[in-house]
């Protein structure tokens, strides 16, 4: 039973690493499995619950992969996750685009690591600052991150290291 469950969830992973997520239907991706949708629907409730469940699974395994560290300098470990994280729209663009632009996260900070390790630095970096100006300079990164990754991906511009530093450091006012 566990293994449909990881065997499903595995696959979807490297699915979505070759394609964009929207593309994959649920009947395609249970008959390379060799599954029949009602297998599938005993570990997930539908399609979304699905992306939910590899969201988080992803967001752990980025977290590890990015080597986060939150006991770090928080503007240092912000700048290198910002450079990463853009050389991995380059690199690995379908992947990235689930990870970071798929509707399932939904800024979920108790079921997704990576989210939460961002704003602990956030809250670091900017200690005497209130909640709300908190969550606003996450807004500001998260989207600087999300849009430049994007027009990486989608070949509109090239990864510049100098304006990803410069613009964190405009956000983050050093």
């Amino acid at each position: 039973m566990k293994n449909t469950k990881s065997l499903i969830l595995n696959t979807t992973i490297e699915w979505i690493s070759e394609k964009d997520y929207r593309e994959i239907s649920l009947r395609t991706l249970t008959n390379s499995i060799g599954i029949t949708t009602g297998a599938f629907y005993k570990h997930f409730n539908n399609k979304e619950d699905l992306y939910y469940q590899v969201s988080i699974l992803l967001s752990q395994e980025l977290t590890e992969r990015l080597n986060l560290d939150i006991t770090a300098d928080p503007t240092s470990e912000l700048l290198k996750v910002a450079e990463q994280i853009c050389l991995l729209f380059q690199n690995e663009p379908y992947l990235m685009a689930f990870i970071m632009l798929n509707q399932s996260n939904n800024l979920d900070r108790q079921n997704f690591v990576f989210l939460d390790a961002i704003n602990k630095l956030i809250q670091r970096v900017n200690p005497t600052k209130n909640e709300q100006s908190n969550k606003a300079l996450f807004i500001q990164l998260w989207s600087f991150i999300q849009g430049y990754g994007a027009l990486i991906k989608n070949g509109v511009t090239n990864y510049d290291r100098g304006l990803v530093k410069n613009t964190l450091y405009k956000l983050l006012e050093k």
